[in-house]
């Protein structure tokens, strides 16, 4: 009984090790640095990922489980001109990114 426990245990180590997935945090504010809830349509090609998501009200998110790879990360918000972000998953080690939105100009 007791080996079995270890060879399970072992087994769940393996496929811990084997995820290769990583994490991406988004903070999103004004020009002045107030936050900003805004929508964020994150999508990998590579990957055949795509998500379309809120952040918080203080213009957070954060998207765990990713799997390595390159993502394109588009920032909406009305009344905001919309930021585009290239980005790497590589690690484990959480991916940071802060997107300043700017005032879209009056045509």
């Amino acid at each position: 009984m007791t080996r079995s426990i270890a060879v399970l245990l072992a087994c769940a180590a393996l496929l811990r090790a084997d995820r290769q997935s990583g994490e991406l945090r988004i903070s999103v504010s004004d020009a002045t640095g107030a936050a900003l809830a805004a929508r964020v349509e994150v999508e990998s090609a590579i990957n055949q990922f795509r998500r379309v998501l809120e952040t918080s009200p203080e213009g957070r998110l954060i998207i765990p489980g990713l799997a390595f790879g390159p993502y394109r990360a588009v920032v909406t918000r009305d009344g905001f001109a919309p930021s585009s972000l290239n980005l790497e998953i590589r690690s484990e080690v959480p991916v940071e990114r802060r997107v300043t939105l700017e005032l879209r100009g009056i045509t």
